[in-house]
């Protein structure tokens, strides 16, 4: 609804022209010459050519720049953080005007954009100007300061402006300086600490007129020193000190047709009367047609140094008050004067300084219930509001948005202050002729598309029209049926809702020419959400990742029924790759409880003082050893809220440590889980290498596998046995081999990807891998005479090094790179459940020695894949190599085993460009288990 309480046009126009005002603010003048604009909710430019197309920016700009008979137009909607100072002046013909171009409603109150003054600068200053007129803003400042200042101006109007103030030490608006002919008119203040208009000494000829003042501090309306000003038709509502006061030299000056009336609670100790005119502003000064109604305990006025209780003993002692008036004037908030106010039809007609028309632009209206005592016609209102015949209206529109022809009904709901045959007019928004009937409502039909809005003109007997519009607007849509659609896309936000499977759904897609019912979109993983409108944005997290078929179902009010589905692809968001180096997060020995056949453990990754894992992390990688194992098994890793994976993650034997390089997908309950086969119990090791996240800069770099470390033949580093035991005390140099800046990696890499080979070690041992030689952690276990291997993200340190450190006796090395992380890298990871890509025991059979077999599967596009890559029964000792399709066989290993031995090791592969993987046996027969738990893609 709407409540509309404007009096005819032309009323409003006589109100503009009162003021000094351009009549009227709407109509439209020259591209730019007679107007600037200003709009900062738009592209706009303060080097523009203030245009309503190309607008200004800033207020401030346009103040520079405006010249004589111009008016700054600012956009209602844009709020303006500027301290505005205004020095360029106009002339009474030609007036600068600065104004949101609005006109005012009875309760929205019609105030355009926000003006928010800089710290404790005012809002608007102007300084030094003359024909200057501001209307139309709501101010708001933060500090103590004045909210307008108008100093050594002449011919300057404030109008219509809206504050709303905390308490400060300074008035809302002040006029000060040397100045003359300011009016300060119809603007709505509230809750001033001090005055909320205060006008100093030097200025003359003010016009104080047609101001709402609510809730004001010591002073409603103060003026000092101030001669022949004229204090006219303000209502000064629940003042808790003076409402309106002439002090030191305010001489010649006139307060009349003022309502004034006193706060119910107020604390201020001191008893100030309603008006007051202190001796010096006596001479020349007079009052009456005032209505008050003073605090308890306060005199409704002081002149000239003394109290008078009552209009009759002030007029008896200075024959003043003549015709002023004591009581409760009824005031009905924005209503203005209600039923039985003394201020009705009692005022002065024709008041020096007043405005034909009220605060809401309201001509006089004649209460036929109530005598007529006023000056001229007697039927001017004491205050700012003159009550009316029509004194609101609702104007309500039976009917729903739907496709034409569309009937609806117009009701208008008035409450009318007295008696009278109205008139209405309807207009119904769409061109047709409006419908003037003496009924307050109005059937019509729509026969076209458009959103429209009815307006309704109340007109009484004697010509006064009271415009009011539906708060609403009706939507009249094409004939046409009902079509369901929607958009699905990975929700990419740095929010604790938007998780690894979370997806936005949007349904703006959808059509419908009737409003919407009810609606349904199952996501095709055993849940819905039901939709309550249309268009709607939904956010949905998946339970896994995979293909879902997901379907909009809907109704509208027309009984149509839309459907349609479409296929999902959920994978869980690109990211980058934060290397941890190794940090030790479980080792089951320290508790002696091993895991037991078939045990599932969950690892609970919010424990910070375990697992240093990001709230949005997708997966993380691990090096897993299973130590201590009395009997032979194997264990699978994998989110903890999904089924157990069909892979194994390291196959374990009694006697001896098995350790594998592991990435697992993080799930939605941010749990890990290590189930056990039902093999044997076994001891569990868990190193942290690091994570995807998001947020992480370091990007993946595929690299030609190659060999880039054999202490056998002494490439990267001496030839011969490697013997470095990296404790205290030992006094064995380290092994550091160079990777940064060599063998294409770059000088900025942060971590690097190795393929490392421990062979014919002399003693049972462990070897670490990282970019210090002070963390106590192992990638690779193994026997004595054993040759084994596992995949190692590592750290580079600062001098682009890595250090291996065995525990034991002496050993030879080999280490083949892969890639690298780093920010110059190119590859994003998709982190995925595992997914077996090859069995060779299902199809083609047991690889042939010195045979090849073609690894499928991975997504178009993926430039590089994480593989768990194991070989089982094999006939001899030897080893595979992985590496991208459609290449030569780089001289590397991947898994080495023993004859009989299951191995499984982590391999990160560059995917050929056919989109496949190459997998090369080297001796005798074997078969080759391949799964993924991720690819990359380019960025």
């Amino acid at each position: 609804m709407n409540v509309g309480r404007l009096a005819a046009l032309a009323g409003t126009s006589a109100v503009l022209a009162a003021v000094v005002l351009p009549a009227p603010f709407a109509a439209a003048a020259g591209e730019p010459g007679d107007r600037l604009h200003v709009d900062n909710t738009v592209a706009c430019s303060d080097t523009g050519p203030a245009t309503a197309a190309q607008p200004l920016c800033t207020i401030s700009a346009a103040a520079k720049i405006v010249l004589p008979g111009q008016t700054v137009v600012v956009s209602q909607t844009g709020t303006y953080q500027e301290a505005v100072l205004i020095n360029r002046s106009g002339t009474p013909e030609k007036p600068i005007t600065f104004t949101t171009g609005t006109t005012r409603d009875a309760r929205t109150q019609g105030f355009g954009s926000t003006v928010t003054g800089v710290a404790a600068d005012p809002a608007f200053t102007v300084k030094g100007a003359s024909d200057v007129v501001i209307h139309g803003f709501a101010v708001n400042t933060g500090g103590t300061g004045p909210k307008v200042v108008v100093t050594d101006s002449a011919r300057v109007t404030v109008d219509h402006l809206r504050m709303v103030l905390s308490t400060g030490s300074q008035p809302g608006i002040r006029v000060t300086g040397k100045g003359t002919q300011v009016t300060v008119s119809r603007n709505y203040i509230r809750g001033a600490g001090v005055a909320s208009v205060q006008v100093d000494g030097g200025v003359y000829d003010t016009v104080v007129s047609t101001n709402h003042i609510a809730d004001s501090g010591p002073d409603g309306i103060l003026l000092s020193d101030s001669t022949t000003a004229q204090v006219t038709s303000n209502s000064v509502l629940g003042a808790c000190g003076t409402g309106i006061r002439l002090t030191g030299t305010s001489s010649g000056s006139a307060i009349r047709n003022n309502v004034v009336t006193g706060g119910t609670s107020c604390t201020d100790p001191t008893l100030r009367p309603a008006i007051q005119v202190d001796p010096a502003a006596v001479p020349g000064s007079n009052l009456d047609y005032n209505l008050t109604n003073p605090a308890t305990g306060h005199l409704p006025y002081s002149w000239n140094g003394h109290g008078y209780a009552d209009p009759a003993g002030l007029t008896t002692a200075t024959r003043q008050g003549t015709h002023d008036l004591l009581g409760d004037p009824r005031i009905q908030g924005a209503d203005g004067p209600g039923q039985g106010s003394p201020a009705v039809d009692s005022g002065d007609g024709d008041p020096r300084g007043g405005l034909p028309t009220d605060y809401f632009g309201n001509a006089p209206a004649d209460d036929p219930g109530v005598a007529d005592t006023g000056t001229g016609s007697g039927i001017r209102d004491r205050g700012a509001f003159e009550r009316q015949g029509v004194a609101k209206q609702l104007v309500e529109i039976t009917g729903e948005q739907g496709p034409y022809p569309r009937p609806v009904t117009a009701q208008v709901t008035l409450t009318q202050n007295w008696p009278a045959a109205l008139t209405y007019s309807f207009d119904f928004g769409d061109g047709s002729t409006p419908t003037v009937t003496g009924l307050p409502t109005a059937d019509h039909t729509y026969t076209r598309a458009g959103t429209f809005r009815t307006a309704v003109t109340v007109t009484t007997p004697e010509g006064v029209g009271y415009p009011a519009v539906a708060q609403k607007p009706l939507t009249v849509t094409e004939p046409g049926a009902a079509k369901a659609a929607f958009t699905a896309k990975r929700c990419d936000e740095a929010t604790f809702d938007c998780g690894a499977l979370a997806y936005d759904f949007d349904t703006s897609a959808s059509t419908t020419s009737w409003p919407f019912a009810n609606g349904r979109l199952d996501y095709g993983d055993g849940t819905d959400t039901n939709l309550f409108g249309l268009p709607k944005s939904v956010r949905h997290t998946f339970p896994r990742p995979g293909d879902y078929t997901v379907t909009l179902t809907f109704t509208n009010r027309g009984g149509e029924k839309a459907t349609t589905s479409q296929r999902v692809s959920v994978t869980t968001r690109p990211v980058g790759f934060d290397g941890y180096g190794a940090q030790r997060a479980l080792d089951t020995r320290e508790s002696g409880t091993k895991l037991a056949p078939g045990q599932k453990l969950t690892l609970n990754l919010t424990n910070s003082n375990s697992w240093p894992i990001s709230w949005d992390a997708t997966a993380v990688v691990l090096n897993v050893t299973a130590v201590n194992a009395e009997g032979p098994g194997f264990l699978t890793l994998g989110p903890n809220d999904r089924p157990r994976p069909d892979s194994s993650s390291l196959n374990y034997v009694p006697g001896t440590a098995v350790p594998n390089l592991v990435t697992v997908p993080i799930g939605n309950d941010f749990r890990l889980a290590v189930w056990n086969s039902y093999g044997a119990p076994v001891d569990l090791v868990i190193d942290i290498q690091g994570e995807y996240t998001p947020r992480a800069t370091d990007l993946y770099a595929p690299l030609q596998p190659k060999r880039v470390m054999d202490s056998r033949s002494g490439i990267g580093v001496p030839a011969g046995k490697i013997s470095s035991v990296c404790t205290a005390a030992s006094t064995r140099p380290v092994t550091k081999l160079k990777v940064r800046g060599v063998n294409g990696v770059p000088n900025d890499a942060t971590d690097v990807v190795l393929n490392v080979t421990v062979t014919e070690p002399d003693m049972d041992g462990n070897l670490m891998v990282n970019d210090t030689a002070a963390v106590n952690t192992s990638n690779l276990n193994f026997k004595a005479g054993q040759t084994t291997s596992n995949q190692v993200i590592t750290r580079i340190a600062d001098d682009g090094t890595i250090a291996f450190c065995n525990n034991a006796g002496a050993l030879h090395i080999v280490a083949d790179v892969f890639g690298y992380y780093g920010p110059n890298g190119q590859h994003l990871f998709v982190a995925t459940d595992p997914t077996r890509l090859l069995d060779s025991r299902v199809s083609p059979g047991k690889l042939a020695p010195y045979s090849r077999a073609t690894v499928r599967g991975l997504p178009a596009g993926a430039s590089g894949a994480v593989l768990n890559v194991t070989a089982t029964e094999p006939t001899a000792d030897g080893f595979l190599a992985v590496y991208p399709g459609g290449t030569d066989r780089p001289d590397v290993s991947t898994v080495n085993f023993a004859a009989g031995q299951t191995v499984a090791t982590h391999a990160t592969v560059p995917v050929g460009g056919d989109g496949t993987i190459s997998l090369y046996n080297h001796n005798g027969g074997t078969h080759a288990v391949v799964d993924s738990s991720g690819y990359f893609v380019h960025k």
